[in-house]
């Protein structure tokens, strides 16, 4: 809300009312120590309202104010109440926060086999992330259990992740027995 501004019939006054927008960026880096492209939500405090989403390591303008930031790592990081003042660019420099898992799954014979690999917080056993062994996951620094599917599911407990460091763990399983897709039909 702007008072006291004349205006007089016939002339033109410019007048400066400053900025109503503040700007954020939020720095981060990835495992490999290079800028990290990550989805953000924020949303007002305590609130599901998304007001913007955007990408780490790019500013961009907001109106004043505080908000609750959700950072999209595996898992994900909030910072909360953070605020956002006028005319000014407000920086959260994340660092680098996150390491690289790499959960290795291999017969009796050295072959890798392919499993759907669960990953929980090591304190909780919150789920933290999914992905598939022999392919590494970015991951937030922490320690996890790990759990293989396999026949009997094997479980390894309080496994270390190392911001900017790779992690290693090994599962010896059973080879895994594939069907065979029927043969396609062929239109004549």
């Amino acid at each position: 809300l702007y008072k006291n501004i004349a205006i007089t019939r016939g002339r033109e006054k410019v007048e400066d009312l400053g900025s109503i927008t503040g700007a954020i960026n939020i720095r981060a880096l990835d495992a490999r120590r290079k800028d990290a492209r990550w989805s953000i939500n924020m949303r007002y405090p305590k609130s599901n309202v998304i007001v913007i989403t955007g990408t780490t390591n790019k500013s961009f303008e907001i109106l004043p104010g505080a908000y609750d930031i959700e950072v999209a790592t595996a898992p994900r990081q909030w910072n909360r109440n953070v605020k956002v003042s006028a005319g000014k660019e407000t920086v959260i420099d994340l660092g680098c926060t996150t390491g690289v898992l790499i959960v290795k799954t291999a017969d009796a014979e050295k072959k890798d086999t392919r499993y759907n690999v669960r990953i929980m917080k090591s304190e909780n056993n919150e789920q933290a992330a999914f992905t598939v062994s022999n392919k590494p996951i970015e991951i937030v620094q922490g320690t996890y259990n790990v759990e293989v599917p396999s026949a009997p599911v094997q479980v390894r407990k309080d496994i270390k992740v190392v911001a900017g460091e790779e992690t290693v763990t090994e599962f010896l399983t059973d080879a895994q027995k594939t069907v065979e897709a029927p043969p396609a039909k062929t239109k004549r």
